[in-house]
């Protein structure tokens, strides 16, 4: 059994999680309460596909993920209602190791295409992606992302499988502003506490 990605829902009451072995062969996706460490099971993987990063839409209602066909090789971003379970597809794309981040204000979603070292940003209901940074360095990856508190700027890890010059970068919403501070460690995931202090 293993557990990823945990993710602090917009109240800071309950986390959203993957974990794997728990509900199905692939990951599932839980809600956990911080109060009681009651797990409840969301979403499950069904064959052929797997979910491979999740984070929370901004009122806490629905959440968004990313679900790569294991045939197709396509990645495409989903929001779920928590209580419906209704799924809308908002973006898909053939780089299928994705990562992704919604605004605490609600209107933007962030995500990175991890092994083309590239972030973008699109309305949070859907729309058309721009390019927001690009790394220039071969064999660069954009690792883990997150939003500030005040929905002005990303924050996001970039480096190089196996390397130790890993880097915890800032960039403003309108892409200006990079900001880059190296690390002598490697960093897997990034989770900003709704207070922003944590």
């Amino acid at each position: 059994r293993r557990i990823a990605q945990p993710r602090w829902s917009p109240d800071g009451r309950s986390i959203l999680l993957a974990g794997q072995g728990y509900a199905s062969d692939g990951y599932s996706l839980f809600r956990v309460d911080v109060e009681t460490d009651e797990m409840a099971l969301l979403l499950s993987s069904s064959g052929g596909e797997s979910i491979t990063a999740h984070e929370w839409a901004a009122d806490g209602d629905a959440f968004y993920f990313v679900r790569r066909s294991m045939t197709e090789l396509v990645a495409r971003i989903v929001i779920r209602e928590v209580e419906s379970g209704r799924e809308e597809e908002l973006y898909q794309t053939s780089n299928v190791r994705v990562r992704l981040s919604c605004s605490s204000d609600g209107q933007w979603l962030a995500f990175a295409e991890r092994n083309s070292g590239t972030l973008m940003i699109m309305p949070a209901g859907g729309g058309t992606p721009r390019e927001l940074y690009r790394s220039d360095q071969e064999g660069t990856a954009l690792v883990t992302l997150d939003w500030t508190t005040d929905s002005g700027s990303i924050l996001f890890v970039e480096g190089k499988q196996g390397a130790e010059d890993f880097s915890l970068c800032r960039i403003s919403r309108e892409g200006r502003e990079l900001q880059r501070h190296p690390l002598n460690m490697q960093i897997d995931d990034l989770s900003v506490h709704p207070d922003g202090q944590r």
